[in-house]
């Protein structure tokens, strides 16, 4: 009978100093946020949406060069390093985003990051006579790939079903008149 009441004793004594000394436990930082099917569409359209504008300008900077037949690469340079900084600000903003799958705004935010992708391979085209003038937008293609990854991780891997359909369009004017090499690994992405 002693037995039990010293046992007794023991296991409440035990139950309170576990709840005395435990404490919470610190979530992992490694931790990914995740979130349910659609609910950061809105915001990798707003970052996409800013970076197709930001895009169209400096893309529009490369094509006034090109319509004055300006040869003077470093301006070329300037203007390519320019594209590749705004890629890379977007893609920063898109890997701060929750991990999650691409709702219902799917084909908005593949159109939009098409445009985007459109818009720079015909500057690239436009201006692939010029001498020297792939070592101007060499960084392109990593930063592209960048952006590509930050979409699959954002809103999953339907994403890049949809923008490599839209890309197809401009597969045959990619393989033609630029610089193949420079873009190998977008081409193999896009076009696989």
């Amino acid at each position: 009978m002693q037995f039990n009441r010293i046992s007794t004793l023991f296991f409440v004594l035990a139950f309170f100093g576990l709840l005395v000394i435990a404490s919470p436990v610190p979530a992992e930082a490694q931790l990914e946020e995740r979130c349910s099917w659609g609910c950061n569409d809105a915001s990798a359209l707003t970052i996409l949406t800013n970076l197709q504008a930001t895009v169209k300008t400096d893309v529009a900077v490369v094509a006034n060069l090109v319509a004055q037949a300006s040869v003077d690469v470093s301006l070329y340079a300037a203007a390519f390093a320019t594209i590749i900084a705004d890629i890379n600000a977007a893609v920063a903003l898109l890997a701060a985003l929750p991990t999650g799958i691409v709702g219902v705004s799917a084909a908005v935010i593949a159109s939009t990051c098409a445009t985007i992708f459109i818009d720079i391979f015909v500057v690239v085209g436009s201006c692939s006579n010029i001498a020297n003038i792939s070592s101007c937008y060499s960084g392109l293609n990593g930063c592209l790939l960048s952006l590509l990854a930050a979409l699959k991780v954002c809103l999953g891997n339907t994403i890049i079903g949809l923008i490599a359909g839209l890309c197809s369009s401009v597969k045959v004017t990619l393989l033609l008149s630029i610089n193949v090499n420079i873009f190998a690994g977008l081409c193999g992405v896009l076009f696989a």
